[in-house]
């Protein structure tokens, strides 16, 4: 607890924490350094989640779908960007692609390298079967009676629910197994549940995607271009101060950006200068950043660097 630093109420200059709370109490403390931290959600990503949870209500439409992924959390950690694709040659299949301010969305998973039976003995006829975990970040080695099965030939995949989707149906007696596949957890894993629903729990996940409609979520393709710049300190202020401040504005920014949007070297110029004591700045590079609507552009520590 303490008053901010400065304009950007998240952070704090040296000496204005006085008091740090926890789980277990109060702890009086002063800071030595200048603090830096991070909004979970400002007033315009409020506005923005407001409107997009409006447009959710008929539900099963791109926009609903996008407000519903929003909802996702595990952990502390959000999904703070989300955006709906249809792949252009099979108008079944659509992706949501997702980003949790950091670039790490798709960073958490598990892998499943032993064998797997799938089905043991079989009755006959069957030919969807399902792995213990999924969404599926790279798919499995598949099995019958020992066999290697050839994907596009004996069987199709649906990553998503973790189907295996055999061409012809097994006979009695057959065995299929499936081993060596990584399937993702965390925010991936959660935001998919939100849209395909849970039947164990229709009251929470009541499920979002369109009848006939595979909707797989994955994390967006992160960007990290480098960021450099010369920055002129005002007399009276500490250089390094105002340096890592401007730093950390810049990455603010970078990681507020959507899906699909573009990184303007305006705005990066804008963002260093807002800080107290920045009295010029002169960025390295004028060229903006564009990316493809299944990427995002992001930054941190290792790829923001001012003098």
């Amino acid at each position: 607890r303490g008053m901010p630093g400065n304009a950007l109420s998240r952070d704090a200059l040296v000496g204005a924490i006085k008091e740090v709370v926890t789980n277990v109490g109060a702890i009086a403390c002063t800071n030595v350094t200048p603090a830096v931290g991070s909004d979970g959600e400002t007033d315009p990503q409020l506005k923005v989640r407001a409107k997009a949870v409006i447009r959710a209500l008929p539900r099963c439409t791109p926009p609903a779908i996008v407000a519903a992924v929003l909802t996702s959390e595990v952990d502390g950690r959000r999904v703070t960007a989300a955006r709906a694709v249809r792949d252009p040659t099979t108008p079944y299949l659509a992706s949501v692609y997702i980003d949790d301010g950091a670039g790490t969305a798709g960073a958490e998973t598990e892998n499943h390298v032993a064998e797997e039976v799938l089905v043991a003995v079989a009755v006959g006829g069957e030919r969807t079967l399902t792995t213990i975990a999924k969404p599926w970040q790279s798919e499995p080695v598949v099995e019958k009676n020992n066999v290697l099965l050839v994907k596009g030939l004996d069987y199709e995949t649906v990553p998503a629910y973790g189907q295996i989707r055999l061409t012809v149906p097994l006979i009695a007696g057959d065995e299929v197994t499936a081993e060596n596949y990584v399937a993702y957890t965390g925010l991936v894993r959660e935001a998919q549940r939100v849209v395909d629903g849970d039947p164990a729990d229709r009251t929470a996940y009541p499920g979002y995607a369109p009848l006939g409609i595979v909707v797989t979520v994955r994390p967006a393709t992160v960007t990290k271009p480098t960021i450099g710049g010369s920055l002129i300190v005002a007399a009276g202020y500490d250089h390094d101060t105002v340096v890592a401040e401007a730093e950390t504005a810049v990455i603010a920014y970078v990681n507020s950006l959507d899906i699909g949007e573009p990184r303007y070297a305006s705005r990066v110029v804008e963002r260093a200068m807002s800080v107290r004591g920045a009295l010029n700045f002169f960025p390295d590079s004028h060229d903006d950043v564009y990316v493809l609507e299944t990427q995002v552009n992001r930054a941190d520590a290792t790829t923001v660097n001012f003098v």
